[in-house]
């Protein structure tokens, strides 16, 4: 878990380069640039020199996240559109929060598969309102330079998981929100506690998964965690061996206070 930290709101002058070519690529290509410097840096960092995988990231969170599911933070947070805490409403227990994890203090949060029941949700009426909360929930993976930086972790708790906490028409859509247009880096992607059906599990959803993300995964028990994975008791939720009690409201708390500090990111970093 190497760290890759500098300051939280200062753009070094390798970022600031990529940043500048990303800018340059989308007016070229008349292409609205993202809503902020911060933001435009968010892209161009987490495709470093790639400025062709910026752009096709910025032009897919145009057409599926802006256009299609109409997301906007500071509406989602007021309560103007729909969908804050969507997934604990709809399957409790479904995300928890942990502390910072590894000496990179990546932001990090448990997913827990058992719950999650996909085949529930009416993709006419409760689709937009699952991409706002997990919009919600990338902006606050990334609330500074820092954690676009190092990158989030992802734990999937996945004790009594089955096909039947997957959907396959489901996937498809979301996996073009969260994959091709949203810049999120993920540096680790823990399973933890799978049975026997994660074989078939994952050859299921492998193939919605890009190369980089597939090889982030990694299969393991709850006890590993810490003991060969370098996190720590205290910082993780007792459902994958920590110490920290379930708390109902502390992912919406999360939400909140980390999405004050991306608004500090958007309002300070400059290109």
């Amino acid at each position: 878990m190497a760290s890759a930290r500098g300051d939280p709101h200062k753009l070094t002058d390798e970022e600031r380069g990529w940043c500048l070519a990303l800018r340059d690529a989308l007016n070229a290509e008349g292409v609205p640039l993202p809503s902020s410097d911060f933001f435009l840096a968010q892209y161009a960092i987490v495709s470093k020199s790639n400025v062709a995988k910026g752009v096709k990231r910025v032009k897919a969170y145009y057409e599926h996240v802006t256009s299609i599911h109409k997301y906007d933070t500071e509406a989602a947070l007021a309560g103007t559109i729909a969908g804050l805490g969507f997934y604990n409403k709809k399957w409790p227990g479904c995300i928890e929060v942990c502390g910072p994890s590894g000496s990179g203090l990546h932001p990090t949060i448990v997913f827990n598969c058992a719950v999650y029941h996909p085949s529930e949700v009416d993709q006419e009426t409760e689709l937009d309102e699952m991409v706002v909360d997990k919009m919600l929930l990338y902006d606050a993976l990334t609330a500074d330079l820092n954690d676009i930086r190092v990158g989030c972790h992802v734990i999937n708790q996945a004790h009594g998981a089955g096909m039947h906490n997957f959907c396959n028409s489901l996937e498809k859509k979301l996996s073009v929100v969260s994959q091709d247009a949203y810049p999120l880096k993920y540096t680790s992607m823990p399973v933890v506690d799978a049975g026997w059906v994660l074989g078939a599990l994952m050859r299921v959803a492998k193939p919605f998964l890009r190369q980089k993300l597939r090889e982030r995964i990694v299969v393991c028990h709850a006890a590993d965690l810490c003991k060969s994975h370098g996190y720590r008791p205290e910082d993780l939720p007792t459902i994958v061996g920590g110490s920290r009690e379930p708390d109902p409201a502390a992912y919406e708390a999360f939400l909140r206070e980390r999405l004050a500090r991306r608004a500090e990111s958007i309002a300070t970093v400059r290109i």
